[in-house]
């Protein structure tokens, strides 16, 4: 592997730059969310967001509140939909975040190196892939549709959202 070549990365890194401006956005409503499902303001709602570095325990909790302070209603179904959909891009989020990159010495093409364990028991990730520019933009597409999913959510449904508990 070879990380040499003048602009052999360069639109791989500009898709991962705006896969990571979307993703930061969707976390940032993310935080909001949580705030919410704990009934606390989100500075709170940061703090514990931030302590967990694993998403996968993120999400989990963000659900077993939802699914336990929700009352049944379609938000309740949408918010748990857009929580799975989160945390199947995390793990993609994860990949860009921890790999190393190269290029192929026989083929050229970039490689993305994993350097970090898979967290997703279920569907397990490869050590090491050829990546094209248009499997990072899909990404980074899903990851801004996150984020708009999330902020309208959050801006339209999230104050009228009946919350059950104290």
């Amino acid at each position: 592997m070879s990380a040499t070549g003048k602009g052999v990365f360069t639109e791989h890194a500009t898709q991962i730059g705006y896969f990571f401006i979307n993703w930061g956005t969707a976390e940032g409503l993310l935080i909001v969310l949580l705030s919410a499902l704990l009934k606390t303001d989100q500075t709170r709602g940061k703090m514990l967001f931030s302590e967990w570095q694993a998403h996968g325990h993120k999400f989990k909790l963000m659900k077993r509140l939802a699914r336990a302070f929700m009352a049944e209603s379609p938000e309740k179904s949408e918010v748990l939909k857009i929580l799975s959909d989160a945390q199947s891009l995390s793990d993609r989020r994860n990949a860009y975040a921890h790999a190393s990159w190269g290029t192929d010495v026989e083929t050229g093409k970039v490689v993305m190196m994993r350097g970090t364990a898979n967290q997703n028991d279920k569907k397990p990730l490869p050590d090491r892939e050829f990546i094209a520019v248009e499997d990072i933009r899909a990404d980074a597409r899903k990851a801004g549709e996150l984020a708009r999913e999330l902020s309208q959510f959050c801006r339209d449904k999230l104050p009228t959202v009946q919350m059950l508990g104290r």
